[in-house]
């Protein structure tokens, strides 16, 4: 039995007044930059970076390896935990053309005293957000069964918008499984009707999907 649940589940707990109010804040104190695909965003000492646009995907390594952790959420801070722990094995990573704001340690801080109660709040709720995205990356990648893994991917890709790559090489690139046992699952699913794919990529989830198979 799946128990996990998909990280297409976690969303911002932010009114779009209260997003706005955060970009605006720290647009006014810092700078906008720019990442093509496949650029990676290099972190600055004392720097921090907000997502503001595009598809920035999360990278942790692991020895030799490089796995994808998630795609950054809008207005996902950068830069916080990797100022404070050098060590942090997390790159950042465009998979469209991306637009961040950077804004220095000093001057973001410096907001806090000048801001409402509300602004500290939003970076809480931003900071809460990334840490509940990595633990449920965890807890559903290494803790669940084979086929969970799969069945919560799906759900990620499904609510996923614009994807790039197909469903087998998302799955693959984010898990320890073999290539074999990937396409044995998406061909029975695609078999019992509950996917419809084409080209590698899902167009469409039919029905609610199996909780074992």
């Amino acid at each position: 039995m799946c128990d996990v649940p998909s990280l297409s589940t976690q969303q911002i707990t932010l009114s779009k007044s209260e997003c706005r109010y955060f970009l605006e804040t720290i647009s006014q104190h810092g700078k906008e930059i720019f990442l093509k695909p496949r650029e990676f965003l290099i972190i600055r000492p004392q720097q921090i970076y907000f997502v503001n646009d595009g598809q920035l995907c999360t990278l942790i390594r692991a020895g030799e390896a490089t796995h994808i952790i998630d795609y950054a959420f809008h207005l996902m801070p950068i830069g916080i935990t990797e100022n404070l722990y050098p060590d942090t094995k997390v790159r950042y990573r465009a998979t469209t053309d991306v637009n961040l704001i950077q804004i220095s340690e000093s001057d973001f801080y410096s907001l806090f005293k000048h801001e409402s109660i509300d602004f500290v709040k939003i970076l809480l709720v931003l900071k809460s957000t990334t840490l509940v995205s990595f633990f449920n990356a965890y807890r559903e990648r290494c803790t669940a069964s084979a086929y969970c893994t799969i069945k919560s991917l799906i759900e990620h890709y499904h609510h996923e918008p614009k994807q790039l790559e197909g469903l087998s090489t998302y799955i693959l690139h984010r898990t320890h499984l073999s290539r074999g046992y990937v396409f044995r699952v998406l061909a029975r699913l695609r078999n019992m009707g509950v996917l419809t794919m084409e080209d590698g990529r899902l167009i469409s989830v039919n029905a609610d999907l199996p909780l074992s198979i």
